[in-house]
Parts: C-alpha cells; structure tokens; sequence
C-alpha cells in the first residue's frame, strides 16, 4: 500500500488504494446511518478487520486459508 503525509495530517497516515464500487457504497451508507465521516467509519472498520485477522496468522491452517481468499477470492 502507499502510505504517504498530507499537510494538515500530522500523526495520522494516508493510504492511496483502489478500493471496490460495492466497497465504497457500503462505506458512505454506514457512515451517513451513523452520522459520521467516511474516514471515520473506514478507519474503525479497519481496525476491527485487523483485530479479527491478527489471531489468525498464529494457525497455520487459518492461515493459509485467509492467504486464499485473500489472494485467490478478490481478483
């Protein structure tokens, strides 16, 4: 991923990716239910993807089945 600094963002970083169509609508219709930011909502759903995953890259077999989908199901 590309992580990179805008002005104006001290001590918060900025990734520039290619993200899905269905993706983005779901963010701006969860984050405008709740009333917040697109940021916002995007940044907290990654940090509950990233505590639901991080268990797993300690089971080998979890493991590679996360590595298949994620490789494999999201071409």
């Amino acid at each position: 991923a590309v992580c990179y600094r805008r002005r104006g963002t001290e001590g918060r970083k900025v990734f520039g990716f290619l993200c899905d169509d269905k993706i983005a609508l779901m963010v701006r219709g969860l984050a405008a239910k709740l009333g917040v930011p697109n940021y916002v909502f995007v940044e907290h759903a990654l940090q509950l993807g990233m505590n639901c995953m991080g268990p797993v890259l300690d089971v080998p077999e979890a493991r590679q089945q996360l590595f298949d989908h994620l490789i494999n199901d999201c071409k």
